[in-house]
């Protein structure tokens, strides 16, 4: 499947969804060298992430997503109060 692209409500920046703990979830668009976060299509159609050991994969040369919530600089205003 290819990745749902979406836009941010609050500071307009370019995000894609994934599912993470069985929830949708924003992440920033591009891969970056210090990311934490894989996208990876499933059979079932639905984009997932597998959370790696960042080192690792960088090491390999892999770029990583990061969690749109890290980098946003509205994120307050997403947080829901428990």
């Amino acid at each position: 499947m290819a990745a749902e692209l979406g836009v941010c409500k609050t500071c307009r920046a370019e995000i894609q969804w994934a599912v993470l703990a069985q929830k949708p979830h924003p992440f920033d668009a591009d891969p970056t060298t210090d990311g934490t976060y894989m996208l990876v299509d499933t059979p079932t159609e639905v984009r997932t992430v597998a959370v790696y050991v960042a080192r690792e994969k960088r090491k390999a040369g892999d770029r990583l997503h990061k969690s749109h919530f890290a980098t946003c600089a509205n994120a307050a205003a997403h947080r829901t109060k428990r």
